[in-house]
């Protein structure tokens, strides 16, 4: 059972790591500036985790705690955060809340506050596919704006509260 698993988790994860190449193709040709940063991190996130397990051997099982994962995992949180934060756009901050999702579940494994295998492992994996899915539906919605409305600004402005209070009228 455990090697149909393992084989469907290979399988999954060389179909996800496609899926995140063509979007990066894609958003480098449809997609801008945030499109293409978030596609970029995802493919060498993706390429992280293929090409490191060739560098360092794993003596753990996929449901133990690897520190290597949860760095992983962490960077790549810290990463879509920073696109999030300034990109506008509104599918970063899922992105973002879904690599959260897997930091905070490395973080209360860690700290052996987190009993369930199988469940560890869920909440490790699933996040991945849900950003994936995410960046697809936002370069689809982002495509569908620009032929609709044409293009719009694609980093948020760095107006700071004083500036903006000086420009609002009062009354």
């Amino acid at each position: 059972m455990t090697l149909l698993m393992d084989t469907f988790q290979g399988w999954a994860a060389m179909m996800l790591g496609a899926a995140a190449l063509m979007a990066l193709l894609l958003a480098w040709r449809l997609g801008r500036a945030p499109e293409r940063v978030l596609a970029s991190i995802l493919c060498a996130a993706f390429a992280l985790e293929w090409l490191w397990p060739g560098f360092v051997p794993s003596q753990s099982g996929p449901s133990t705690f690897r520190p290597d994962q949860a760095a992983r995992d962490a960077m790549l949180l810290v990463s879509v955060g920073v696109v999030a934060l300034r990109a506008n756009r509104l599918y970063p901050l899922i992105m973002a809340g879904a690599a959260l999702i897997a930091v905070l579940a490395h973080l209360l494994r860690g700290l052996d506050l987190f009993q369930g295998s199988y469940s560890y492992r869920m909440l490790i994996t699933a996040p991945t596919y849900g950003m994936v899915a995410t960046l697809w539906v936002g370069l689809a919605l982002h495509i569908r704006r620009e032929k609709l409305l044409g293009p719009y600004p694609a980093w948020c402005d760095k107006t700071s509260p004083q500036t903006i209070a000086a420009t609002a009228k009062i009354g």
